[in-house]
């Protein structure tokens, strides 16, 4: 008996049946991993075929023992077996690999020479027990490459025409082929890879070099497959026609969810990126060419625009269907980059003011999105500020309109920034959260600032003027019934014009006379928002915008004097009827009258009584009366009955004669009043051809003839007991506009020399071009003055000798000169220069002040001045630097040291460190050095050259020996502050110790620049 006998177990045993182990059966004997074996379907598990073959053990058990102390297995039969094993693996490959259709079969395992456990059984052998893995590897690469092969003449060859009408859908047809045979050999690799678990597991991890069984199969597949050009032009000539049929037609293809499995097994295969190169390509020409047609067919840009709103959603929508996501970027790039073409600023030249003008905000936000993916947004910034510009221009020429300027520029504004806060914004990453939050692209903002300022070039100063009197509107309505915080946003809305203009003078002039007519006329709706205005305008807007305080203050004294001037009258006297508002000439926009009116003879008493009790509390003070903003209070007896009327001075003046006579020609009006004719014209316009008429013209009209005739019409009638009629004061004439006007104009030339004198006291020498743009930029927070205007003040102060052109460069000037003269000295007695001293503030070499006489020769000390000859000409100071020093430097200064004395003949100096045979002007470099501050004249210690101190005993002396009797000393030179209003002159006076006979020195200076009389006088003390 042998020992296979011995362990064979009953038959009615259960022992090992009952038996459940997860490890796979070893049948060979041989030492298999101990590992789960992947399950595939049930007939191909082989742990599966098995219970399914033997639900439980039938019969014997045979447990076989292999060792050396048994029987031995020859080694032919090991390598038969080995043999057998690799043959039967190569024909399952075969079958495995070989298309149903060929095989004739509808189950490949019907063909297969052993169930998928054989074929597993045979692997782990040949793998395991044999080590022969290579063997089993290079068939397996050889049954590949074939069944590759044969796959990829059938898909370079194969005619799919069954069942197609079109021919045109034959290669998207073929791609549904293709697609199939991508997904049957996908399958099949898939099943030899769970087949041949041991070669791939075992064998192929423990070659390094080698690559598994899928990669071999997808990299031999990509080979012959997608390298194949015959396959490549199929391929592609399926994807040209499916998304070219889908975009002409606008309609999705039937095939399209082959194409989305085509792009699985691409992305499987890492044939996803020649794909995708390959779409964007056709992607590319496709809007290419419509570009180019669109061009020609579609003239309109709103609709061209349209146009391409959809094929980006389309495409967009078509990539989010079937692409990876990282590709929805790349085709849309491709898509804006080609369909846009070179139309981006024809299209935001025709769309941008179309979509504001009809508030199409939604197509304007989509215009700003794709324009900025395609780096288009300066084209819409230029549309946008053009479109803004031209609408600004649109109003501001509109002269016809000007009482409407405002308003229209404000509804225009609102609707400008409500694109920019709608359509015009981009995203911004919150850093203290992850939301997202939406601002305004600034640059439109510059845009829009850079139109308005523009816009409002095209009228130079009208646009600053009506928003003065826009606010003066605003102020005198008041605000109603909004509240304070939205009568602030009204007022706020206009003062945002104000910043566009470049006229700050204008605005400036026009607000301040309104100002003046509400205060005055109490036409005001609020102190607190006029003052509140007045200080916001000061600090955020115009620095000068000072004046407001002292008016407020001369309202709040005047009513407490005229209160005061009440008190002192009986309670009947008809002076307590009288208000009077003293007013400051500086702080109020008023000139002096240049005519008087004639007041009635009882009022005229009433003003002169006032008068006399304001210089009795006011010695020294003078009143001008002004009664052009006066107002008085009437009583109007009509048929109808009794009304009050509220009227300006002037209109009671001539409403007055009426008590006299019922009817007045015109020329007897202006004879009686002594009114001025336009003035006049005016309120009897106001009074006859308004709405209330009481008085009546003949012949009617409204134009005021020096024929017409005024009658008193006692039949007026009107509802309210209390009229107001005066409205023609507080409104702004064309004449006065004219006059302000014409102020500005004449102001702008003082700010203009100021402006060019301080420059080029500071810089010395500059080039036309230079002083040009340093004159704009000095005077711009004011006005910004044209070129012909600076070039035309430039001549003026040329001629006046402020300004010297070089000889050589007519382009060039030179620094400001300046002329002295002796007007006047003591009788008997001669005047004398007696030593020129230099004074720089910097380095001695680098600066040089030079007296000249008036045949421009230098002076030289010690000389005569004769005041009878050349109206006493004493010279003209030239400074000459070596650079430009900044502006508030006291720069170079000549001391004039001179001395007043009896004996003209044998005069001496003034001190006995200058001699006569050193009087030539002595080299610079031998100059004290000077601090750059102006000397205190208190302190002679600190003069670099000091007169002699004469005492009585000395000057008594002096008499009979020749010695000066006085002497005195004056400095030209530049200053450290001027302006228009308030300055220093050139000529800067240091007084000596006490003063006795003054001696006159004039100073030329031009009365554009300092608005007072042609010489500036100078009083210059003298020693006792």
């Amino acid at each position: 008996m042998d020992v296979f006998s011995l362990l064979t177990l009953p038959r009615t045993s259960t022992a090992f049946t009952a038996l459940k182990t997860p490890v796979t059966e070893n049948i060979d004997g041989s030492a298999s991993p101990r590992r789960k074996v992947a399950r595939l379907d049930t007939d191909s598990d082989i742990s599966s075929a098995s219970r399914s073959t033997h639900g439980c053990l039938q019969g014997p058990i045979k447990l076989t023992v292999t060792g050396d102390k048994f029987s031995r297995t020859g080694e032919g039969d090991a390598q038969s077996k080995l043999l057998r094993n690799l043959a039967l693996l190569q024909r399952s490959i075969r079958a495995i690999l070989t298309p149903l259709a060929e095989l004739g079969t509808e189950d490949s395992r019907e063909v297969l020479p052993t169930p998928y456990r054989g074929i597993y059984t045979a692997c782990r052998s040949v793998v395991s027990v044999s080590n022969r893995g290579e063997d089993l590897y290079d068939k397996l690469r050889l049954e590949l490459e074939q069944s590759i092969g044969r796959l990829a003449i059938s898909l370079a060859t194969k005619e799919v025409v069954k069942g197609i009408e079109d021919k045109d859908d034959v290669p998207i047809a073929w791609l549904s082929t293709f697609v199939a045979d991508c997904q049957w050999f996908e399958d099949k690799i898939s099943l030899l890879v769970s087949l041949l678990t041991f070669l791939d597991q075992v064998y192929v991890v423990s070659n390094p070099k080698l690559i598994n069984i899928r990669t071999l199969a997808y990299s031999l597949f990509s080979e012959r497959i997608f390298e194949n050009p015959q396959i490549q032009l199929r391929f592609r000539a399926g994807i040209f026609q499916w998304v070219n049929y889908e975009r002409k037609s606008r309609r999705t293809h039937s095939c399209r969810p082959e194409v989305l499995k085509l792009i699985t097994h691409l992305t499987l295969h890492n044939q996803y990126h020649a794909f995708e190169t390959f779409y964007i390509k056709i992607t590319r020409e496709f809007y290419t060419a419509e570009n180019a047609k669109l061009s020609q067919s579609m003239p309109n840009a709103r609709d061209f625009f349209g146009h391409i709103m959809i094929r980006i959603e389309e495409e967009e929508q078509r990539s989010k269907d079937i692409l990876p996501v990282g590709s929805w970027n790349v085709v849309r790039q491709a898509v804006e980059g080609c369909i846009w073409g070179d139309r981006l600023e024809w299209l935001a030249n025709n769309n941008v003011g179309l979509y504001a003008e009809n508030r199409d905000f939604h197509s304007l936000g989509t215009m700003y999105r794709l324009f900025k993916r395609v780096d288009g947004v300066k084209f819409l910034i230029r549309a946008f500020r053009a479109y803004v510009l031209k609408r600004v221009q649109d109003c501001v020429k509109d002269d016809k309109d000007d009482d409407k300027m405002v308003d229209r520029l404000l509804d225009f504004k609102r609707l400008a920034d409500k694109v920019i806060a709608t359509a015009f914004l981009d995203e911004k990453a919150s850093l203290s959260s992850s939301a997202i939050t939406t601002q305004e692209n600034n640059e439109f903002i510059y845009a829009l600032g850079d139109a308005f300022t523009l816009g409002f070039k095209m009228r130079r100063n009208k646009p600053s003027e009506m928003i003065a009197k826009h606010l003066d509107r605003v102020m005198r309505k008041g605000q109603g019934a909004s509240t304070d915080v939205e009568f602030e946003a009204v007022l706020d809305s206009a003062l945002a014009l104000y910043r566009y203009t470049e006229d700050k003078d204008v605005f400036r002039s026009f607000y301040h006379r309104s100002l003046a007519k509400r205060l005055l006329l109490q036409k005001s709706a609020s102190d607190d928002f006029e003052v509140a205005m007045l200080k916001k305008l000061k600090e955020q807007y115009d620095p000068e915008f000072g004046m407001g305080e002292d008016m407020f203050k001369d309202l709040a004294l005047s009513r407490e004097f005229v209160k005061e001037y009440h008190s002192k009258l009986d309670v009947d006297s008809p002076g307590r009827k009288l208000s009077v508002m003293v007013l400051q000439r500086s702080a109020w926009p008023f000139t002096v009258q240049k005519t008087s009116v004639d007041l009635p003879p009882h009022m005229q008493d009433e003003l002169a009584a006032y008068d006399n009790y304001y210089k009795a509390r006011h010695s020294g003070h003078t009143l001008d009366w002004d009664h052009a903003l006066g107002t008085a209070t009437l009583t109007g007896r009509f048929k109808p009955g009794h009304k009050e009327l509220s009227v300006s001075l002037y209109q009671a003046v001539v409403l007055l004669l009426f008590n006299t006579e019922m009817e007045w020609r015109y020329t007897d009006i202006l004879g009686q009043t002594r009114i001025d004719p336009e003035e006049l014209r005016r309120v009897l316009q106001s009074l006859a051809c308004a709405k209330k008429k009481v008085l009546k013209k003949v012949p009617p009209g409204r134009e005021i003839n020096e024929n017409d005739v005024f009658i008193f019409n006692a039949d007026f009638d009107d509802p309210r007991s209390k009229i107001h009629i005066n409205s023609i004061q507080a409104k702004v004439s064309p004449e006065e506009s004219r006059r302000t006007n014409e102020s500005i104009e004449g102001d702008r030339q003082y700010y203009l020399d100021a402006a060019i004198v301080r420059i080029m006291k500071a810089r010395k020498e500059l080039t036309y071009e230079q002083l040009k743009t340093t004159t704009i930029d000095a005077v711009k927070n004011h006005f910004v003055p044209t070129v012909d205007a600076i070039k035309k003040r430039i001549d003026a102060l040329v001629e006046s000798d402020y300004l010297e052109r070089s000889p050589h460069d007519k382009t060039k000037f030179f620094t400001i000169q300046q002329k002295l003269y002796i007007r006047a000295i003591p009788p008997g007695m001669g005047f004398r220069v007696t030593a020129l001293n230099l004074l720089p503030p910097f380095t001695a070499e680098e600066w040089r002040a030079t007296l000249y006489d008036s045949a421009e020769r230098e002076r030289h000390a010690p000389f005569f001045v004769d005041p009878n000859v050349e109206d006493g000409y004493l010279g003209v100071v030239k400074m000459y630097g070596a650079h430009a020093f900044p502006i508030n430097s006291d720069g170079a200064r000549l001391e004039i040291l001179w001395e007043l004395t009896d004996n003209m003949a044998n005069a001496s100096l003034v001190s006995d460190t200058n001699k006569a045979a050193n009087l030539e002007h002595p080299p610079l470099a031998d100059q004290p050095k000077e601090p750059a501050s102006t000397i205190d004249p208190k302190d002679p210690t600190r003069w670099p050259t000091r007169p002699t101190a004469l005492t009585i005993d000395a000057r008594a002396a002096a008499s009979v020996s020749g010695q000066p009797t006085r002497t005195g000393r004056l400095l030209v030179e530049t200053t450290t502050y001027w302006s228009p209003i308030q300055r220093h002159d050139y000529v800067s006076v240091l007084y000596q110790v006490g003063s006795e006979t003054p001696l006159r020195i004039t100073s030329e200076i031009a009365t554009t620049i300092i608005s007072q009389p042609q010489d500036a006088l100078f009083l210059i003390g003298v020693n006792k």
